[in-house]
This record gives structure tokens, C-alpha cells and sequence, in this order.
């Protein structure tokens, strides 16, 4: 004979009390919180390729560069004095100084297309030797647009410049421009460098182990 279970005292006639659920296991929620998780990481990794840049230390010279003195510029490669040790020394002409004065290379940084990031640094110094107080422009320039231009100043200690662009080939070149008058100016560089970074989808394996302990 099964007897019906007795409603405590107080409790309204007619109304029938709701079992509650059971807690949750451990394990179950410890699988809920995984879950939760999941879903609100960016399963994105980062993988970082290296760039093509012969020489970008000047430890071998002119070794990989292009250069152009323009008539009457300036192209030099120490082996000490950079930051450290070789590095690329121009300078203008001290009359008739107007121009571009320029070392440039082709390089690859990682492969072109998605969604990709190509990190450029270089170190540069400036120094006006004679003539016009303000009257260089030192330029980094990458396929032919400028992307960076040193402050305007008589002498500046080494400084490493740093932008990005687009993974995949390019040309980098490193420039002094005189915008007039007889100004004997001395561009330095050192240590070009680039790296691409490339976001690549995370792996599932994760979430794929959790499909398999809990079907």
C-alpha cells in the first residue's frame, strides 16, 4: 500500500509542491563552464614569418641595397659606428644640395592577401655638418609613399622609426632630402628589419574533446 506524502502544516489545500531539481553533477559543470568559455574566446593564433631583407644590418656593406647619390651625394657603409657596429652613412653635397639622396631594396615580408600585418623598424641618425637650419627631410619610404618622416631638427641621436603595411613584396627606401640652399646634412640607418604577422584560426580540438566526453 503506498501512502500519499503528507503536506506540512500551513500549506493551502489543493496545492501540490514542485520537486525540485537536482544540483548538478560536478562533471556536468565543469562541462558548462568549458563551454561558456569557448564561446567567448577568439580561437585565433598568431604566427610570426620573418621578412626577406638582405643586409639589414650593414654588417656586410652595401651588400643587397641599391643606391643612388644623386650627382654629387655621399654613399657610404662603415663597418663601426652604427648602432651598433655597420651601418649606411649619406650625405648631400655641400653646394647645390637640393635633391633625394637614396638606398632602396626589394624584399618580401610573408605572403600577400587576408588579413595580414607587415612590422617595419628602422634605426636612423641626423646631423647638419653646414649650412641651412632645418633644411632636410629624412623619409622612409615603402612603394613609393612615404611612411615616415623624421621631426624636423638639426641633430638627432639614433631613433628607431617603426609602421606597418601589407604583407607580401615590396620596396623599402631609406632617403635624405635636401629642400634648399648648400646644406652639407649626413643621414645614418641601421638594423632594417620587418616581420609579417599572420592570425590563423585557433584549433577546435578543444571543444572537439568535449563533444566526445559528453555525447
Amino acid at each position: 500500500m503506498r501512502f500519499a506524502a503528507a503536506e506540512p502544516v500551513g500549506w493551502p489545500s489543493g496545492v501540490h509542491r514542485v520537486a525540485a531539481a537536482p544540483c548538478p553533477e560536478p562533471a556536468m559543470v565543469r562541462w558548462l563552464q568549458n563551454c561558456c568559455s569557448a564561446l567567448f574566446i577568439m580561437l585565433v593564433a598568431s604566427s610570426i614569418a620573418g621578412a626577406q631583407i638582405t643586409n639589414g644590418n650593414f654588417e656586410n656593406g652595401s651588400t643587397g641595397w641599391n643606391f643612388n647619390p644623386n650627382g654629387g651625394g655621399s654613399i657610404t657603409f662603415p663597418s663601426s659606428g652604427g648602432n651598433p657596429g655597420g651601418y649606411a652613412r649619406i650625405e648631400s653635397p655641400a653646394t647645390n644640395s637640393t635633391g633625394s639622396y637614396t638606398i632602396d631594396q626589394e624584399f618580401n615580408c610573408g605572403n600577400p592577401g587576408g588579413i595580414t600585418t607587415c612590422h617595419v623598424s628602422v634605426d636612423y641618425r641626423l646631423d647638419l655638418i653646414a649650412g641651412t637650419s632645418g633644411a632636410s627631410r629624412l623619409k622612409i619610404i615603402v612603394d613609393r609613399v612615404t611612411k615616415y618622416t623624421a621631426p624636423v631638427a638639426d641633430h638627432i641621436p639614433w631613433t628607431t622609426a617603426s609602421f606597418e603595411v601589407p604583407c607580401g613584396h615590396h620596396n623599402i627606401t631609406l632617403d635624405l632630402e635636401i629642400t634648399g640652399g648648400n646644406s652639407d646634412w649626413v643621414a645614418c640607418f641601421d638594423n632594417v628589419g620587418a616581420t609579417c604577422d599572420i592570425p590563423t584560426p585557433g584549433r577546435l580540438s578543444t571543444w572537439g574533446r568535449m563533444k566526445s566526453l559528453y555525447r
